[in-house]
């Protein structure tokens, strides 16, 4: 009887260690492919969008920040490709960012040396557009010697602009 009581200890032990290594990966793998995307996503060499378009996607993201409606940001998301998972992560985090006031708004060009795709777990992941920008949001701060800011790439398709992410290549 002492030896099953025992082995169950054991395996109920085993189990919740497992349980909660396996969550703590989940949670990284998550924030890390997010982290890996944006920062992947500034090695393309900038296209000209059409100055038009440019100052449509900003007035956009303007009137996001202004109305403090994360909707209207994820509608300039270019979801295509996109798993459930990072949607629903860049929902939060944009629901998030559209709280905070804004400083600036502006498209400024990518650093070609950065890298777009990279692989995670045997799987390749690259912008699910081609970018042409980065968009730069800068928010006021109590220190104006150190403002925060996010930055977001920019795809371009059929002429108008998105926020692109990453997606798993088919």
């Amino acid at each position: 009887m002492n030896r099953i009581l025992g082995q169950q200890i054991k395996v109920g032990f085993l189990t919740k260690y497992i349980e909660n290594n396996v969550m703590k990966t989940i949670r990284m793998i998550k924030y890390t492919i997010l982290a890996i995307a944006l920062l992947a996503a500034f090695s393309l060499p900038s296209i000209a969008a059409n100055p038009e378009a440019k100052a449509q996607f900003i007035a956009d993201v303007k009137v996001a920040f202004d109305t403090k409606d994360s909707t209207k940001l994820l509608d300039l998301v270019f979801w295509e490709g996109v798993s459930p998972e990072m949607k629903k992560m860049i929902t939060q985090q944009m629901s998030g960012l559209v709280q905070q006031t804004v400083a600036q708004i502006e498209l400024i060009a990518l650093d070609p040396e950065s890298k777009l795709e990279y692989t995670r777990d045997g799987i390749t992941y690259r912008p699910n557009l081609t970018v042409v920008n980065q968009l730069k949001i800068t928010f006021k701060s109590d220190n104006p010697a150190n403002p925060s800011s996010a930055a977001m790439p920019v795809g371009e398709k059929g002429g108008k602009l998105f926020i692109t992410t990453a997606a798993p290549v088919k």
